[in-house]
């Protein structure tokens, strides 16, 4: 067995990625999924992501989503992902 990560951006991605929570149900666990994991496909993917549908369930309006994007690459890039 593998030793835990000391990487805090991969523990939180870990974290939220593996949960049995549904993070589309409450707007702030959306919010936090969204900077952590975004809720756009990774590119290649095929399927179409849920950022429209989480979007319109809280209202976010087209600024919210640009910024949520924002704050999405940010942590990537700062966790150091590509």
């Amino acid at each position: 067995m593998s030793e835990p990560t000391e990487d805090p951006f991969e523990s939180l991605r870990s974290a939220i990625a593996f949960s049995s929570a549904d993070w589309s149900e409450a707007r702030d666990l959306a919010w936090i999924y969204g900077i952590v994991l975004g809720w756009d496909p990774d590119p290649g993917e095929d399927e179409d992501g849920a950022m429209d549908v989480v979007a319109q369930r809280f209202s976010w309006d087209a600024a919210n989503v640009a910024r949520l994007r924002r704050l999405h690459a940010a942590f990537e890039q700062h966790a150091g992902m590509p």
